[in-house]
């Protein structure tokens, strides 16, 4: 069974990313709210909640995901998808799997900053939003750490300490082949940016494309039969269980507090033992139907 964990409220490319259950203490946050909710999933509607429509993938997705139809494609460093994740594309529904292959060295540009104190670097200094949307994520990463930890060539080799800059074009990024602005205010601080070329040991990742279903009516069989793992009927709830479910697909069913045996037994039988600290959902099935359960933490 492949579940797949969502993060209410948060959108991706690649939809129904793994969601945060860290394991919470025995007893629940004096005045924190628990509330559930429940959502039926119609049947045209399960090939948008299970499966990421193929025009919907950013562009170097669906370019791994096209080369998986003919070969097994790679990345090095990072993924591009979770394992499992479902695709539709021609009409057709596809499982992507990632395995880990092995390391491989390569040569990369990596971005680095470091805490300049000088008036010089204060006069030349420009805002974040002065680097262009493409690469204003690698120099606030890097920002944040020269100013959290000092100057990265202090910190003996920590590999973390820099920014790989994969698969950017010189001709459009502004950190290649040097920075544009050589510093950047963060905060209180000004962070001088500097790239240079490093080999690094990455580990592989390589993907296959498995076909699931033909049809939008056949992978709603497969969604039922393969994908969701999680079932609730009259065998494994209880009464008051079932009330609490149904008070959650009619508005909202919420708890403050220590949770009662009920409430808590179905939450398990959704979430598992180590419930979630914060809102997170899952799909699941009950009495026949599919649902999208949400699950809401809040500290009033």
């Amino acid at each position: 069974m492949n579940r797949r964990r969502f993060v209410a409220g948060v959108g991706a490319a690649v939809p129904w990313f793994a969601g945060c259950t860290r394991p919470r203490a025995e007893t629940e946050a004096r005045g924190t709210s628990y509330a559930l909710e429940a959502h039926p999933i119609g049947d045209d509607g399960i090939r948008v909640a299970f499966a990421t429509q193929a025009g919907g993938l950013s562009d170097e997705a669906l370019s791994v995901f096209s080369a998986t139809l003919d070969g097994n494609p790679r990345t090095y460093g990072y993924t591009v998808f979770d394992d499992g994740t479902l695709v539709e594309y021609g009409g057709r529904f596809y499982r992507v799997t990632v395995e880990e292959t092995g390391r491989r060295t390569h040569e990369r540009p990596i971005l680095r900053g470091a805490v300049a104190e000088s008036e010089a670097a204060e006069r030349k200094a420009v805002e974040l939003s002065a680097y262009p949307r493409a690469d204003d994520h690698a120099v606030s990463q890097v920002a944040k750490k020269a100013t959290s930890r000092g100057d990265p060539d202090d910190a003996a080799g920590r590999e973390r300490d820099f920014y790989v800059l994969r698969n950017r074009d010189p001709e459009v990024s502004e950190l290649l082949p040097e920075p544009k602005y050589e510093y950047v205010e963060y905060g209180d601080s000004v962070v001088r940016l500097s790239v240079e070329r490093r080999r690094l040991t990455e580990m592989e990742f390589t993907y296959a494309a498995t076909k699931v279903a033909n049809s939008t009516t056949a992978f709603r069989e497969f969604v039922r039969e393969e994908v969701v793992g999680v079932w609730l009927d009259g065998t494994n709830l209880s009464g008051s269980q079932r009330t609490i479910f149904e008070r959650a697909t009619s508005g909202e069913y919420a708890e403050s507090g220590d949770l009662s045996a009920d409430y808590r037994a179905l939450l398990e039988r959704v979430f598992g033992s180590a419930l979630p600290e914060e809102t997170t959902g899952e799909r699941i099935g009950y009495d026949g139907r599919l649902y999208k359960v949400v699950f809401h933490v809040s500290n009033d």
